[in-house]
């Protein structure tokens, strides 16, 4: 989806009173729009969304190309009045949300940090499937799946929330150290949570950049 004032018309339809458009004056945004398959779709409110005086032309639009269908995603287009400050009528798109399915099976690099997961994996990799190479690998992998979810829900699901937590109780237990400097079990809660909080941002770390490296890749 490109969106915007393209500050150009495709043709004379796109403007009202002034002179009359010529073929020169349409020809890059014709061939712009032709070579990357643009196209408007259908739209609701006022076809020209620029006012100079009494000259009225359309020169912002919302252009999807070909892929647009692949996200099976419909989007509702509407330009609405100038208003008072604008000579350009804002263009307000409606995106209708996806009906929820079923999400495919990702693996997280922060898994393999954890104590349990070469258990896990010897576990289900040494069940025996007798069948040709490729489905007995498909197999295996696909035993991998619960146990690896399982994993991720009890130790790395919603990861900030617990580091978020974690920061609040080491804060807590701070405080009362900063009171009772002496206070041996404070000292060692303190070391404890240290610890864990320290694991767990190592944790979040590698989350947000697998996650980060996936939406770049897109």
């Amino acid at each position: 989806m490109v969106l915007g004032d393209f500050n150009y018309v495709l043709s004379q339809v796109d403007k009202h009173n002034g002179a009359a458009v010529s073929t020169y004056e349409t020809s890059d945004f014709r061939e712009y729009c032709s070579n990357l398959e643009l196209h408007d779709p259908n739209y609701t409110g006022c076809h020209f969304s620029w006012i100079n005086g009494n000259v009225r032309s359309k020169l912002d639009r919302v252009l999807f190309n070909p892929f647009w269908s692949s996200l099976q995603c419909s989007a509702h287009v509407h330009f609405d009045t100038p208003g008072t400050f604008s000579d350009h009528s804002p263009a307000l798109v409606c995106l209708d949300q996806r009906v929820p399915g079923h999400c495919n099976f990702k693996f997280f690099n922060m898994w393999a940090s954890h104590d349990q997961f070469m258990e896990i994996v010897s576990r289900n990799w040494s069940i025996f499937f007798y069948d040709t190479p490729m489905y007995t690998l498909c197999k295996k992998l696909k035993s991998l799946k619960g146990p690896l979810k399982e994993l991720n829900k009890l130790h790395f699901s919603h990861i900030s929330e617990r580091v978020s937590r974690f920061e609040t109780e080491l804060d807590f237990y701070q405080i009362a150290l900063h009171h009772d400097r002496d206070n041996s079990l404070l000292l060692e809660q303190d070391k404890l949570l240290r610890l864990k909080l320290l694991r767990l941002k190592s944790v979040e770390n590698m989350f947000f950049n697998q996650k980060a490296k996936c939406n770049f890749s897109q």
